[in-house]
């Protein structure tokens, strides 16, 4: 920037900033049309839409309803998921939707994904422990009563009830064994993200810390970034407690990355840091 002008007001940043966002939407448009054809079409997945801001949702619209508008028209797919029960909070996804729905330009299908049904519940418990149905039934409708048939929420919870052995192999009879009764007894929090916090605060300090440092940087971690922080002597340990937290399954470890299993175990570890905390931390 060579000079400010003294009479520049909000009015010119507002202006100019359309003009930009209308730039990048061209750009990306012309982008898509040279890199695409029907031999070979794009596909996007766009994942946790309900956290998009304003200015994403434009540019993503603009690339679905400016898809025909020539004659070279973009061969793209994009299939956008995001969580219904937090989507109401995002209005500008709620009208991004709804302008796809009232356009004729735009083949749209939703899918409504539910919690797996009974059978399915009971099919990957039946997986996990190398059971036939039949005898995973009874824990089967136990858990899927208590995660209403969430994947996530049912493979957390098994892996609860092993932490706590009430449900644990037996060499003798070499198979898992558990006490539906009492497993049907205990309390479950409310929200599974409950029991991923007493899953972290199960762990040695030094991990828990770990993770919460890690969380900062959101889902993906590149293990960059935490080399130059272990350099100081504060975050020295950093690197082996988050080897330790991948062996316990918190985090995967994606060679030049450590990647949160789900962004509700990076909540999970991101809600450790003490609110007074947060400032300093970041």
């Amino acid at each position: 920037i060579d000079c400010i002008d003294d009479d520049f007001d909000d009015d010119d940043a507002f202006i100019d900033a359309n003009i930009f966002q209308n730039r990048l939407q061209y750009l990306f448009q012309k982008l898509l049309r040279a890199i695409s054809n029907p031999e070979s079409p794009l596909f996007f997945f766009l994942d946790d839409l309900q956290w998009a801001d304003c200015s994403s949702l434009r540019l993503l619209s603009s690339l679905v309803m400016g898809q025909d508008t020539d004659d070279n028209p973009m061969c793209v797919c994009f299939v956008g998921s995001y969580r219904s029960s937090e989507a109401n909070i995002n209005q500008s996804l709620v009208e991004c939707i709804q302008s796809f729905e009232d356009s004729n330009a735009v083949l749209l299908t939703s899918i409504s994904l539910d919690g797996l049904a009974k059978e399915g519940t009971c099919a990957m418990i039946s997986s996990a422990l190398k059971l036939p149905a039949r005898l995973v039934r009874n824990l089967a409708d136990v858990v899927h009563m208590k995660t209403l048939g969430n994947p996530l929420f049912v493979r957390t919870l098994l892996a609860s009830m092993v932490d706590d052995q009430s449900l644990s192999y037996s060499f003798m009879t070499r198979r898992w064994m558990w006490d539906s009764k009492a497993i049907k007894l205990a309390p479950l929090p409310e929200n599974i993200a409950i029991i991923l916090t007493q899953k972290l605060r199960r762990m040695p300090r030094e991990v828990q810390e770990a993770l919460s440092i890690a969380a900062c940087f959101g889902l993906v971690v590149d293990k960059e970034c935490l080399k130059i922080l272990s350099e100081s002597s504060e975050f020295g340990g950093l690197l082996p407690h988050l080897d330790y937290a991948a062996q316990s399954g918190i985090v995967a470890d994606h060679g030049s990355n450590y990647v949160f299993t789900h962004d509700l175990v990076q909540k999970a570890a991101y809600d450790l840091i003490p609110e007074e905390s947060l400032d300093k931390t970041h």
